[in-house]
């Protein structure tokens, strides 16, 4: 416990901290009781990689993120002094933390489940630094373009495999890892609708300082259409993306039917994003966490 405290008196001096925004999306994935574990790993590897997400997005300098990303495909700690000290305290949270996960898993007898856990880390690195690398030339790209990235960034993918490390060793099994670190049709619809709606509500905000294009943008300029238009078919697409969901879970599939349910969870964690972004502005969202964890129910 003293070592976790250390991490996250660390982590906290980062930009963003979402802690309690964290557990929420935790508890919308592990709902039950007897996922106390589950909750606490995603909880805490959430919260990480939202500070990752902002350092790409927003704090780093672009010299910083070279560095960054490398160490990173590298699996390397690095206290380069040409990074903030902000990043050198995230670095040096981050990589404790891991061997922390790795520990637990060769302890639960999921260590396939950490090797693709690691993969994606390296994954979203480097999709968070071609967002990056878009900002930092001006580049607008095609809406498949920035889909192939923005499905990635979006980080259901890296979540869902996160989930599957904290249930039962016996139903997360090396095959249950290997398809969802494949990207199948279920965990593909779930990113897309969560990008999109994110998207959406998030826009106008995102582009009052520089930021990475958006869906939006890149369907304006790649059909010339105007907001309203664009919006309205984003809106369109997001219901055939539960369209998909809901086909891809009556389908046999040889995944359990409670590690598929982490990835509806995900999927419906995008309420936050209800008419604007609640995960950036908690404070819209405060008397719904407060209902939920806090004041008491009347019976």
């Amino acid at each position: 416990m003293v070592e976790e405290f250390r991490l996250y008196k660390q982590m906290s001096l980062c930009k963003r901290y979402r802690l309690v925004e964290c557990y929420f999306c935790a508890l919308t994935v592990y709902f039950e009781p007897k996922y106390a574990y589950g909750r606490e790993v995603f909880t805490k590897v959430l919260s990480f990689i939202s500070v990752l997400d902002d350092i790409y997005d927003a704090y780093g300098t672009w010299e910083e993120l070279v560095i960054l990303t490398d160490a990173i495909n590298r699996w390397e700690r690095t206290d380069s002094q040409e990074l903030s000290e902000y990043i050198r305290y995230f670095n040096d949270a981050f990589h404790d933390y891991i061997e922390i996960i790795k520990n637990e898993c060769i302890e639960r007898e999921t260590v396939d489940g950490f090797q693709y856990f690691k993969q994606m880390v390296k994954a979203m690195a480097n999709a968070y630094m071609e967002e990056a690398r878009w900002l930092h030339n001006k580049y607008i790209p095609t809406l498949e373009e920035y889909m192939s990235v923005a499905l990635i960034t979006i980080s259901n993918r890296f979540l869902a495999i996160t989930s599957f490390i904290g249930m039962d060793p016996i139903l997360a099994t090396k095959e249950v890892f290997n398809w969802a670190f494949e990207d199948p049709p279920l965990l593909k619809a779930a990113a897309f609708t969560a990008r999109l709606l994110n998207d959406i509500v998030g826009f106008k905000f995102e582009q009052e300082r520089d930021h990475v294009v958006s869906s939006i943008q890149c369907y304006m300029n790649q059909h010339g259409m105007p907001e309203d238009t664009t919006t309205f078919e984003l809106k369109r697409q997001i219901i055939d993306g539960w369209k998909d969901i809901n086909y891809e879970l009556l389908q046999s599939s040889k995944v359990p039917r409670s590690l598929l349910s982490r990835v509806v969870g995900l999927a419906a964690f995008v309420a936050i994003y209800r008419e604007e972004d609640g995960y950036t502005n908690p404070h819209s969202k405060a008397k719904y966490l407060a209902d939920l964890f806090v004041n008491p129910i009347d019976v």
